[in-house]
C-alpha cells in the first residue's frame, strides 16, 4: 500500500488467492493508517486477485468504511481484471459504498480509474 499525503488518496493492491487471516491483516493495517492520516480516496487494484472477498462485506459495512468515512472518505476507485467473480463481488461493493455515501466505481483501466478518482476528488 502506498499513500500521497498530497492528494490523501491511498494505493492498496492485493494480489494472488484470498485468504481471510492475510486479508484481515491488511485491512487492519491500513485502518490503522488511517487513524493518524485522512484517507479521502482509495484506489484498490485487484486485478492480480483470484477468489471471493464477499465474506469481508460484514467487515466492510460495520467497521471499515464507518472509520474510514469519518477520517474523511469520499470516493473509492476498483481496477479489475476480467475475472467474472471479482468483477461481480467489486460491482457489489460499489453498491454497498453508494449505500454508505461513497462516490464508487469499478474500472477495468487503471489510468482511467485514478483520473476518475482524482476528478471526484477536486469536484
Amino acid at each position: 500500500m502506498t499513500y500521497s499525503h498530497e492528494s490523501k488518496i491511498m494505493f492498496v493492491e492485493f494480489r494472488g488467492i484470498v485468504e481471510p487471516e492475510l486479508a484481515m491483516e491488511h485491512f487492519n493495517s491500513i485502518l490503522e493508517f488511517a487513524s493518524s492520516n485522512q484517507i479521502i480516496g482509495i484506489l484498490a487494484d485487484l486485478t492480480r486477485l483470484r477468489g471471493s472477498y464477499i465474506k469481508f462485506f460484514d467487515f466492510f459495512q460495520e467497521n471499515a468504511y464507518p472509520q474510514l468515512i469519518k477520517g474523511g472518505l469520499k470516493a473509492h476507485s476498483t481496477i479489475v481484471s476480467d475475472d467474472l467473480i471479482i468483477e461481480n463481488i467489486s460491482l457489489k461493493l460499489k453498491d454497498l459504498h453508494k449505500v454508505m455515501g461513497i462516490e464508487s466505481r469499478v474500472f477495468l483501466d487503471d489510468e482511467k480509474a485514478q483520473r476518475w478518482l482524482e476528478a471526484k476528488l477536486k469536484s
